[in-house]
């Protein structure tokens, strides 16, 4: 799902891969960390051994305790940090994604 394009939906208990776009200007990156947020408290981050860095793109996949995490509707905001190798510091605008419920609140394995 590429979380630029409508208003992301984030179901409970799924496993989602969400790919945020990086302007061109932003560069090589050196270290980046996702987080998702709910009532302005850090629900759970991803940093850079659990992403995905593309030219032009940052992809995470979350796990099913990831999106158990989050509290059924109620926006979730995430924002995408950035390092460059120059060691500037570039954060995202939040982008906010709907949590929508799940009937059975338990990790399938």
């Amino acid at each position: 799902m590429d979380i630029m394009s409508g208003t992301p939906i984030i179901k409970r208990g799924t496993t989602p891969t969400h790919t945020i776009g990086v302007p061109p200007e932003v560069g090589q990156i050196q270290k980046v960390r996702i987080v998702y947020a709910q009532d302005g408290k850090a629900v759970f981050k991803k940093e850079n051994d659990q992403c995905t860095i593309e030219e032009g793109a940052v992809s995470v996949k979350l796990t099913q305790e990831d999106t158990l995490a989050l509290t059924c509707s109620k926006a979730c905001e995430i924002e995408l940090h950035v390092l460059t190798p120059g060691n500037d510091s570039i954060i995202s605008e939040p982008i906010v994604a709907v949590v929508t419920k799940c009937l059975d609140n338990e990790v399938l394995v």
